[in-house]
């Protein structure tokens, strides 16, 4: 049976607003000590929205970390607005695409690479999702809001277009739980 290591000493070696940087030094199951480094992300909220029509809204956006635009569900950082994940979903499904939905689906909290990252990330489908309102995005934001039909995200997924890991994991959640179905509420 797997181990946990013993942390003999922990501090951080870098923050900042979205990111901190941890040098623990730890005792292997071996008894030799390393020191092993982990970042430390907040925790953001991702939402696989889909019109009453059964398209699915998608964000296009410049990511710098990655250097391209990318395709991917809207998503953003829990903070200090928001009691609670889904909270942070509906702000930012309204944020950054002008939709809101009444038909919630909590799909999941996850980790994005839990061998270096320490995180989480709530996935959420928002159903029947409706135009509300004009973006209001932030300063760091260029989006544009387009949707798609199932197959076209499809293709796209397949085409390897979709390369963000909350948005293919919520595509195949959606989809392996019959959500993707045009719903009209009782």
């Amino acid at each position: 049976m797997a181990q946990k290591w013993k942390t003999l000493n922990s501090e951080i070696i870098l923050r900042t607003p979205g990111v901190d940087v941890w040098r623990d030094c730890v005792e292997l199951q071996n008894g030799n000590t390393i020191d092993y480094y982990v970042f430390e992300i907040r925790e953001w909220a991702s939402i696989v929205p889909i019109t009453g029509e059964g398209k699915l809204v998608l964000v296009e956006q410049y990511r710098h970390a990655c250097g391209g635009i990318t395709l991917e569900f809207p998503a953003g950082l829990v903070d200090s607005r928001d009691p609670s994940p889904l909270d942070t979903a509906k702000r930012e499904l309204l944020e950054e695409t002008g939709y809101t939905s009444e038909d919630w689906t909590y799909l999941g909290t996850f980790q994005l690479g839990p061998s270096k990252i320490r995180n989480a990330f709530h996935l959420y489908c928002a159903r029947n999702c409706q135009p509300a309102a004009a973006q209001n995005l932030d300063d760091t934001e260029d989006i544009r809001v387009l949707t798609v039909t199932v197959e076209e995200f499809q293709q796209l997924f397949d085409e390897g277009k979709i390369s963000d890991v909350d948005s293919a994991l919520g595509w195949l959640l959606c989809r392996s739980r019959g959500l993707l179905t045009v719903h009209q509420p009782s």
